[in-house]
């Protein structure tokens, strides 16, 4: 643990899921460090959870995950998003894109943690509907 560690934003409203391992109280340091484990194929996947789903309000539907794995290609993110109709449980989507970078990565996670903003997913693939 570093020195000022304590002075580091931690994001509370957020669960981070790496490999089955829950953590509270995400940090962006933790976040760069699990992703750079994904590369190194010390883990294999990671999810954050928000406290509270987020509008996705162009599709009427809202945002209850985030997970990414290791893509097919080498040093490159597979990043889905899981999303859940507004007024209920049912009709789930999950959106997924193979080839981001882990700038490309980071930059989405991080808008997600600062504004709860989604990244434009209509034009991404659907990995599983439910």
């Amino acid at each position: 643990m570093a020195l000022f560690d304590f002075f580091e934003k931690k994001y509370t409203d957020w669960t981070l899921d790496v490999d089955g391992k829950k953590q509270e109280n995400v940090t962006i340091e933790a976040i760069k460090n699990h992703l750079t484990a994904i590369c190194n194929n010390y883990n294999d996947f990671m999810i954050l959870t928000p406290s509270n789903p987020i509008p996705i309000p162009q599709m009427a539907r809202v945002c209850n995950f985030v997970q990414l794995c290791k893509d097919k290609e080498t040093g490159f993110f597979h990043f889905e998003v899981g999303t859940i109709k507004a007024d209920s449980k049912e009709n789930i989507i999950i959106y997924g894109k193979d080839g981001l970078s882990k700038y490309s990565v980071f930059e989405i996670i991080n808008k997600l943690l600062e504004e709860n903003l989604i990244p434009d997913i209509e034009n991404w693939e659907i990995a599983v509907e439910l």
